[in-house]
């Protein structure tokens, strides 16, 4: 495997890095301004129900972004599969989408404490749609590997029945997310959650049962 050079790695992946560090240095700007606790979770009706001090939602800021950042940085060269080094250019971009939504999300949680009018739940929902749609869009572009896309015994086990499966999977998750965009601002929170529901059940089994199905037909 070629060497992974630290400065050309900053030097594309800078984006994300600013998404990272945003959240981080947005609560120690305000840290003056946050109360001691503060609400870090809220139901279905915008009701908070969750709550944190400040110190332990720092810690937990700090935990989530370096975790998921590291993970999505490692994974195509930790995967034995020859094929997930082509993983490196799509997932440079899915790592910069995820932090991305994480910075919006906890900044936003932040900007609340300290007593911004804002609708977490809304920016919640436009947050995951995004992520829906930027994966979708990914997602026919990742070669078959143990760690990203519809891994399944039958996807691992055919390249082709993993290409297919991915292509179609790929315009699913696109035409859901365009579906949940229709419907965000004019559902109420019960019936779009009922919506979202059955939307990522469809997203999640639908390719599952295609993959089976597909690795079936190329059997003699």
């Amino acid at each position: 495997m070629k060497e992974l050079k630290l400065g050309e790695f900053l030097r594309k992946d800078w984006l994300a890095l600013l998404f990272l560090l945003l959240p981080l240095v947005l609560t120690l700007s305000l840290w003056n301004q946050l109360p001691e606790r503060f609400a870090t979770h809220w139901g279905l009706n915008g009701e908070a129900n969750g709550y944190q001090d400040k110190t332990s939602f720092l810690i937990f800021l700090i935990a989530i972004n370096l975790f998921t950042y590291a993970i999505l940085s490692v994974v195509p060269y930790i995967d034995p599969k020859p094929q997930s080094k082509r993983l490196i250019k799509p997932l440079r971009l899915v790592r910069m989408i995820v932090m991305a939504f994480l910075a919006v999300v906890m900044g936003s949680v932040v900007l609340k404490a300290t007593g911004y009018a804002l609708d977490i739940i809304l920016i919640a929902k436009l947050c995951i749609i995004a992520l829906y749609l930027v994966l979708g869009n990914m997602m026919s572009k990742f070669p078959p590997n143990y760690f990203a896309g519809i891994r399944t015994p039958w996807t691992l086990e055919s390249p082709e029945v993993w290409r297919q499966v991915h292509r179609v999977a790929s315009k699913l998750w696109v035409s859901c997310s365009l579906v949940l965009l229709l419907f965000v601002f004019r559902l109420g929170n019960t019936a779009y959650y009922i919506l979202f529901a059955a939307t990522t059940l469809v997203l999640i089994f639908f390719p599952i049962i295609h993959s089976y199905l597909l690795y079936r037909k190329t059997q003699p």
